[in-house]
């Protein structure tokens, strides 16, 4: 298995973890490239703080989702549709194993509408990327309120 790059998020990923085991929440900033897709999801399944469930990372174009997910495969060594796939609108591959499933957000809404009781037990939801960053709202949670992190390019 190569060795990936050094990147950006490489930086912060521990202090993004203390601060989603201490509030439960957390916003991380950070230009393109910088490492958001590829190293925040499987920091979070491997830090167990996802718990044991599926984590849903939201990625608005369906190439990207794609991408990513072969990306992370090939970064961590592992078997694309094991332990991260994608499922977008007529494609899926996952299986019951995925721990980390990338979908776009017409398939975020479909299963947060078939599954309304159910997705509470998510893992994660990893929100922030691209369009979807500009989307995001961040709200004070009863915990103190959000950590947000930056990373200045």
């Amino acid at each position: 298995m190569p060795v990936p790059p050094t990147l950006p998020i490489d930086e912060v990923l521990d202090e993004l973890l203390a601060a989603l085991r201490a509030r439960g929440n957390a916003v991380l900033q950070a230009p393109p490239g910088a490492g958001k897709t590829t190293r925040e999801p499987p920091a979070l399944a491997d830090s167990g703080i996802a718990g044991s469930g599926q984590m849903l990372v939201l990625e608005p174009r369906r190439i990207a989702a794609r991408a990513a997910a072969r990306r992370i495969a090939e970064e961590q060594g592992w078997t694309l549709g094991r332990e991260v796939g994608w499922q977008i609108r007529f494609e899926r591959n996952f299986s019951r194993d995925t721990r980390i499933l990338f979908v776009t957000e017409g398939i975020l809404v479909q299963r947060l509408q078939l599954y309304v009781v159910q997705v509470l037990e998510v893992g994660a939801l990893v929100v922030g990327v691209g369009r979807a960053v500009r989307q995001l709202q961040a709200f004070d949670s009863p915990a103190g309120g959000v950590e947000r992190f930056q990373l200045v390019p």
